[in-house]
């Protein structure tokens, strides 16, 4: 909290009228960074259709791993779940229930089956934390044509159009 007031130029109780404490902060924090990124994700899947999903986690990865304070957290792994775990769980469902928004509209011109915004959200948090907390296994979470691949076979099959 000390850096924090440093850095906003302010007295450390002026922080604790806005944030009790460091998790409030943080969880105010990441909450901010979800919905720029929701605000990113609905402006890259706009005048897309064919398949939004893939699409949105290609956009998401490459998002994700481009931001800086997300890198410095995965250099830390036990960082991103307590990240997730931020607010009692706040961040996390932002982060699904946000998602499910935005691939949402998708639903009704067939290109995403409709499962409900939430179980659609939370499939894509779940996948997206993996690749970005488990190193690879058969696939490179850094090398996009195969996660593309990945999600096309394994995930748009079960959400996508058709399905």
């Amino acid at each position: 909290m000390n850096d924090v007031a440093h850095a906003a130029g302010c007295a450390r109780p002026t922080i604790y009228k806005h944030f009790p404490n460091k998790d409030a902060l943080l969880t105010a924090l990441f909450l901010r960074e979800v919905d720029r990124y929701l605000v990113a994700l609905r402006d890259a899947l706009e005048g897309r259709g064919a398949s939004p999903i893939e699409d949105a986690f290609a956009f998401t990865l490459g998002y994700l791993r481009d931001h800086e304070l997300v890198g410095r957290i995965l250099a830390d792994p036990k960082g991103m779940l307590s990240v997730l775990a931020l607010g009692g769980g706040a961040v996390l469902d932002a982060a699904t229930r946000g998602v499910g928004a935005a691939l949402e509209p998708f639903s009704a011109t067939g290109a995403v089956r409709r499962l409900g915004d939430d179980l659609i959200g939370e499939v894509f948090v779940r996948l997206i934390a993996s690749f970005l907390l488990l190193p690879r296994l058969i696939v490179d979470p850094n090398d996009a044509i195969a996660v593309r691949r990945l999600i096309q076979e394994c995930v748009v099959k079960g959400m996508g159009a058709g399905a």
